[in-house]
């Protein structure tokens, strides 16, 4: 099987969150490079920041939903109350700082 980069980020964080978009979307993604942030310097620097690999044959659904997930997460989104303890929540909390429930989607309405 052949295995094409898809997304590369300087942030091991960021980079599981689109890994866990694609997958929720039923892509197959291979994490690599997180092991090299400490040859930063010896390598380039981007070289060293963790990048997302999809099957060939995935890749431009890959690419959809990846420009999906960056055009969602470029639009603030507006202050939500927690539908599970009723908490005021900021918009860019993606889950309620007092219980942990999750947002509201971008879809769903907000109180």
């Amino acid at each position: 099987m052949r295995w094409k980069k898809v997304y590369q980020v300087q942030y091991p964080g960021a980079a599981e969150r689109v890994r866990g978009w694609l997958e929720e979307h039923g892509i197959t993604v291979q994490t690599r490079g997180t092991q090299l942030a400490g040859a930063s310097g010896e390598i380039p620097v981007q070289e060293a920041w963790p990048s997302l690999w999809v099957p060939e044959d995935l890749q431009d659904a890959a690419d959809a939903l990846i420009a999906r997930y960056e055009a969602d997460a470029a639009v603030p989104r507006p202050d939500w109350v927690c539908a599970s303890c009723g908490e005021d929540v900021e918009g860019s909390f993606g889950s309620c700082w007092s219980c942990g429930a999750d947002a509201p989607a971008a879809s769903e309405p907000v109180e």
